[in-house]
């Protein structure tokens, strides 16, 4: 995202949406974007932002930005787990100690572990309770969430972790798939691409399916409603929905 473009989309979204939205700067990784971040902030610095990071390129700079607009930015750290478990999914380790320094002291901060391998699902999770995080969202990757044996092994060591009285106070949300509660997109919250055409959610973004509208001309009413047929708010599994057919979920995950 430009910067020129960056202040065109906060205004749009100063003027034209509802008082009391939230902003989430999405990527990709939204801290090799620091220069955009920091422009989103000087527009509007009273803002809720929601920024999800793999924490590769925090450094002093970025902490020390990030601290002083921290009452109105909130982290999500892709910490999957232990080192060898990090590496594994991602191919990288960030610097741990600034890991455990934004949990302790960057208060609005959680942890989103995704589970490739459920077997080590019980000592990633500890490990990143170690961190200093009180606040983790587990999440199943679609493509696996149907894998031969996965979904024993997940709630096996997801029993494990409920038994274990050192994680009783942590805060532990397993993500829901697409399609199991009442889908919002394009209702409840929209996706503004880096160019500043608008999309029902970011999942349509990345199909390339479903542009509703640019900030420019705004929202288009008549494609907005175009998308609304061909998707159900409430996921009734007999109402055809095209949003259903791409990613339709399992129940068992937060049963």
């Amino acid at each position: 995202m430009s910067l020129e473009n960056a202040d065109k989309i906060i205004r749009f979204v100063s003027s034209k949406l509802p008082e009391g939205v939230s902003i989430e700067l999405f990527g990709g990784e939204p801290l090799l974007a620091f220069d955009v971040i920091k422009k989103f902030l000087e527009l509007r610095p009273n803002f809720n932002y929601f920024i999800p990071t793999n924490c590769m390129n925090l450094d002093e700079e970025k902490y020390e930005f990030l601290k002083k607009h921290g009452e109105f930015i909130g982290l999500t750290l892709s910490i999957d787990g232990e080192p060898e478990t990090q590496l594994a999914n991602r191919g990288q380790v960030p610097n741990m100690d600034m890991v455990k320094r934004v949990l302790r002291e960057l208060p609005r901060t959680i942890v989103r572990m995704v589970v490739e391998d459920p077997s080590k699902l019980y000592s990633d999770l500890k490990f990143v309770v170690s961190l200093g995080t009180t606040s983790v969202a587990i999440g199943i990757p679609y493509i696996y969430k149907n894998r031969d044996g996965y979904k024993g092994i997940f709630l096996e060591q997801m029993k494990k972790v409920k038994e274990d009285p050192a994680l009783k106070h942590i805060n532990i949300r397993v993500d829901a798939t697409a399609c199991e509660s009442r889908c919002q997109a394009g209702r409840e919250y929209i996706s503004i691409s880096p160019t500043g055409d608008i999309y029902p959610c970011a999942i349509w973004y990345l199909k390339g399916m479903f542009k509703i509208g640019d900030i420019v001309n705004g929202i288009d009413e008549v494609k907005q409603a175009e998308f609304f047929k061909e998707t159900d708010p409430y996921m009734d599994k007999e109402v055809p929905c095209i949003a259903q057919r791409y990613f339709l979920g399992d129940k068992w995950i937060n049963g």
